[in-house]
């Protein structure tokens, strides 16, 4: 049996659960009505979460899907037709150095050599995780490139406020209507539409439909900065989103779960909220040697 290493984070008001395995997110707790309360769907156990590898994870060189093209070769040394989620030998797969600060604050550290999974560049990676102002958690994701890369950072907790097996009794917000879509046979992100008036408008928040007719995997643009970006809500409680990475993907759990998880069996559907901020996927997110790269997500809660 497969045991993750768990290091703590923790304040009068909430607990995080880390791993170096893909400088993942495990779990959330809320100290709430004298209980800790769990806010995330993780992999049952640490076996589940070895065969289940999109839960919680740090994923990277570059979010979402990346084809083999012309332009894109030019950073990357593809050995087939397209890369995703950072590939076979991302850095959701890889072992991060730890350097635990304080009670609130750690960092995961991991260089990713040249060719590594194809992409050109020795990179420098560092993922923080800090409790600030009681119950949010900042993630902040920081990369150095010693030659032209490609660089979009992000993690992929699943939300579940309730404890429920399915979020149905989740109340959604989201700030933009503004969202990315494949247009005239791309197999990229290339053009940017606005939703407003359709199922997947969420600017007046209303509960999450639980079907496949109304589920959400899309890719929502910031129209302004310093905003909430989202609200998620149930439980009494309500999840706030704020991040200076332009784009947020909001993904319902379509897929049926390759293992059990810790609010429902496998094989379910739709028993969490995956938020997931990054980069815009419409162009290349190229880095160049002595650029910073330097992005937070915020994950306020307030009970």
């Amino acid at each position: 049996m497969y045991k993750l290493n768990i290091y703590q984070l923790e304040t009068e008001k909430m607990k995080v659960e880390l791993t170096d395995l893909g400088a993942s997110m495990v779990q959330i707790y809320l100290k709430k009505d004298g209980k800790l309360v769990p806010v995330m769907s993780r992999p049952r156990t640490d076996d589940d979460f070895l065969i289940n590898t999109s839960y919680g994870r740090t994923i990277g060189r570059t979010a979402g899907f990346l084809p083999n093209t012309e332009e894109t070769r030019k950073y990357v040394k593809f050995e087939g037709d397209s890369i995703k989620h950072g590939g076979p030998k991302g850095i959701l797969f890889q072992i991060f150095e730890t350097n635990k600060i304080s009670d609130t604050k750690l960092e995961f550290t991991y260089k990713s050599l040249d060719l590594i999974n194809d992409y050109y560049g020795n990179m420098d990676i560092k993922v923080t995780y800090e409790i600030v102002n009681g119950a949010t958690l900042k993630v902040t994701h920081e990369a150095s490139t010693d030659k032209e890369t490609l660089c979009n950072l992000t993690v992929h907790p699943y939300f579940n406020l309730s404890g429920e097996k399915t979020i149905e009794n989740h109340k959604l917000y989201i700030h933009s209507t503004k969202t990315a879509i494949r247009a005239d046979g791309s197999n990229v992100f290339n053009k940017i539409i606005d939703v407003k008036g359709t199922f997947k408008d969420f600017t007046t928040p209303r509960n999450i439909v639980v079907d496949d007719q109304n589920h959400l995997d899309d890719i929502y643009y910031s129209e302004s900065e310093n905003v909430d970006l989202l609200h998620l809500s149930a439980n009494d409680i309500t999840l706030k989103v704020r991040s200076n990475y332009e784009t947020m993907v909001v993904f319902t759990q379509n897929a049926p779960s390759k293992t059990n998880l810790s609010v429902a069996d496998k094989g379910a559907k739709f028993s969490s909220v995956a938020i997931e901020c990054q980069k815009s996927q419409k162009g290349l997110p190229v880095l160049k040697p002595g650029e910073p790269y330097n992005f937070y997500t915020d994950y306020i809660f307030e009970f």
